[in-house]
């Protein structure tokens, strides 16, 4: 998937996709993300790319049970901020990548619990 014009994904959309292990919703125009959007690739997603969407905040419900994700990008988004626990279940992710977008101010433990992570780009933010 990537560079359609995607501006929603409903919940469950990739439920019956159990075995998938690489998502690039890449130059979509996706906004906002539901608590059950990637519920059914829980055990085997490891790479998630939403670059270049329209994402302003990540709130703690986008990436629940998402425990083998091991690479998120965020890159050019335009988000503002993260709510403190968005993501508290990311506990596997090696490599988190939010550059070029508009966070300003972290909050305290927003990366507490990202005891794996081993690459953080921040470049290019306000």
């Amino acid at each position: 998937i990537g560079n359609n014009g995607i501006s929603k994904i409903e919940n469950l959309s990739f439920q019956n996709l159990a075995s998938l292990t690489e998502l690039n919703l890449v130059n979509e125009k996706l906004n906002s993300l539901d608590k059950n959007v990637f519920k059914g690739l829980e055990k085997k997603l490891i790479t998630l790319s939403l670059m270049g969407n329209l994402l302003k905040e990540i709130k703690n419900d986008f990436f629940v049970n998402l425990e083998c994700l091991a690479d998120l990008n965020l890159d050019y988004n335009h988000i503002e901020h993260f709510e403190t626990n968005a993501f508290f279940h990311l506990k596997s992710l090696r490599v988190l990548s939010i550059k070029f977008n508009k966070i300003k101010i972290l909050k305290a433990y927003v990366f507490k619990n990202l005891t794996n992570l081993i690459q953080l780009d921040f470049f290019m933010n306000e």
